[in-house]
């Protein structure tokens, strides 16, 4: 599959309730244009889970096939280095994108799982963020992996994507 194109819904900051599609390649051309220190809940939102009617899970009416992973450095008992971190994270069975946060103290990965849909999300979120808390020592967010209709803040930090990820059977 070409993630490229894979239709998401983004919002045009944290208040705005009326989701517009929009392909990931795309996002990515809107969040490196941002200004690098905009306010973060001025910023454009994106929900990596699917296609919305509202933003609300109840509002999900197609699964993207992908779990977001959010790891923030407010949550993780030792100092990491973010760049290093994403780099070695986005060779890793799955991974369609990798990017510092927002404030760029953390990472926020897309993760592709087969055979993902909304009634087995949050079985196959859990076992996506287990897998990489146990295999890079970190603590992920786990509500945010959870919940269909989480949002991701634009970043205008260089993101490592591989558009040809293999869907990973966690």
């Amino acid at each position: 599959m070409d993630y490229s194109n894979l239709t998401l819904c983004c919002g045009l900051d944290l208040y705005d309730t009326n989701p517009r599609q929009i392909t990931l390649q795309n996002w990515l051309r809107l969040s490196a244009n941002l200004e690098p220190f905009q306010e973060k809940r001025e910023r454009p939102v994106l929900m990596p889970h699917g296609w919305f009617s509202v933003r609300k899970a109840e509002g999900l009416v197609m699964h993207s096939g992908c779990v977001q992973i959010d790891i923030d450095g407010k949550h993780q008992d030792k100092p990491i280095q973010w760049d290093d971190l994403a780099q070695v994270m986005a060779e890793e069975p799955g991974v369609v994108l990798v990017q510092r946060s927002a404030s760029g103290d953390g990472l926020w990965l897309l993760v592709a799982v087969k055979g993902i849909c909304k009634a087995s999300h949050r079985e196959r979120a859990d076992r996506v963020v287990a897998h990489f808390e146990d295999r890079f020592d970190v603590v992920v967010d786990h509500p945010v992996s959870r919940n269909l209709a989480s949002v991701r803040f634009a970043s205008s930090h260089l993101a490592h994507v591989n558009f040809s990820a293999e869907p990973w059977p966690y």
